[in-house]
């Protein structure tokens, strides 16, 4: 599912009973801007108009195979473990990419692709 300007979709895992969290009217995505416990995400689409994906905002969610950032993203940020011990296998970095924090893609040994856009 995609996410609008200013949306965070959350795809749960089946074994959270499936289904989808969106969250509207943000501008940065924090762990608590959402209500699925971590471990229960399988997949994120990150709409335009959002700026920053703070620290530890996915961390530990490994079963989290999909980040999708929507049309001409304009996420600039990631803080510090943002998506650690996540099951991605690959990810793509919006060419408006300022800032990678520390550790934000450490501890995925599913990583095999990381694709900077260009911009």
């Amino acid at each position: 599912m995609s996410a609008g300007a200013g949306e965070l979709v959350i795809t749960k895992t089946s074994a959270a009973g499936g289904g989808v969290e969106t969250i509207t009217g943000l501008t940065n995505i924090g762990a608590n801007d959402y209500n699925t416990p971590v471990g229960d995400i399988l997949s994120v689409s990150i709409g335009t108009g959002i700026t920053n994906v703070y620290g530890d905002s996915f961390k530990d969610a490994t079963a989290l195979t999909s980040v999708t950032f929507e049309g001409t993203s304009d996420v600039e940020s990631f803080g510090y473990q943002t998506f650690r011990n996540t099951n991605l296998s690959t990810i793509t970095i919006p060419a408006s990419m300022q800032t990678i924090g520390n550790s934000s893609l450490r501890s995925i040994s599913s990583l095999t692709s990381v694709v900077f856009e260009s911009g």
